[in-house]
């Protein structure tokens, strides 16, 4: 194991044992049985509904881009493993997981604001940034999703071998003409 492992590994241990440390000797005492009911709550929604939220988008994804034909799968340059898209996949199932992620921890904001008697506990306009965050996920979703696509993939590798070199695999594939010397 490498010794980077080794030292994030003992720091987050170390985090670990400080913050138990501080919930058990400087917390209130009706705190922690709240924060236990709150974990295990988290936990219960990430493994109860996002996980398979996550799982169950991505199959359909998987479906949806399995059927468009069986020649339609293989991206400029892949090898023809990538998914439809030249990767685009997988761009949009972490766009997904990101607007799950956000939705879950946003939610119980925008159902709990203006429920307090103090204002100031909730004083955001939460469903408003929520849809912001949502939109700005959208777009780089967008954004990445066609930077992969197979034609700028296509022109990337034209311009490459047009420049005389060629990204990733695609360079081992060329053989080079040895060149005559002149005269």
């Amino acid at each position: 194991m490498s010794a980077l492992r080794w030292v994030t590994g003992t720091a987050g241990v170390a985090l670990l044992g400080f913050g138990g440390w501080l919930l058990v000797a400087e917390t209130r005492a009706g705190t922690v049985p709240d924060l236990l009911r709150w974990m295990v709550g988290a936990l219960v929604a990430h493994d109860g509904v996002l996980a398979p939220l996550v799982l169950l988008a991505g199959a359909v994804l998987r479906w949806a881009y399995g059927r468009r034909g069986p020649g339609a799968r293989t991206g400029v340059g892949t090898g023809g493993t990538a998914p439809y898209g030249g990767g685009s996949y997988g761009v949009v199932r972490g766009g997904l997981l990101v607007g799950g992620c956000l939705t879950l921890v946003a939610v119980p904001m925008m159902l709990r604001q203006g429920e307090s008697r103090n204002p100031t506990v909730l004083p955001l306009d939460y469903t408003a940034n929520w849809l912001l965050l949502l939109a700005l996920t959208l777009a780089v979703t967008v954004a990445l999703s066609a930077l992969r696509a197979p034609a700028y993939r296509a022109r990337l590798a034209a311009l490459g071998h047009a420049l005389g070199t060629l990204p990733g695999r695609a360079r081992r594939r060329v053989r080079r003409r040895p060149r005559r010397p002149r005269g």
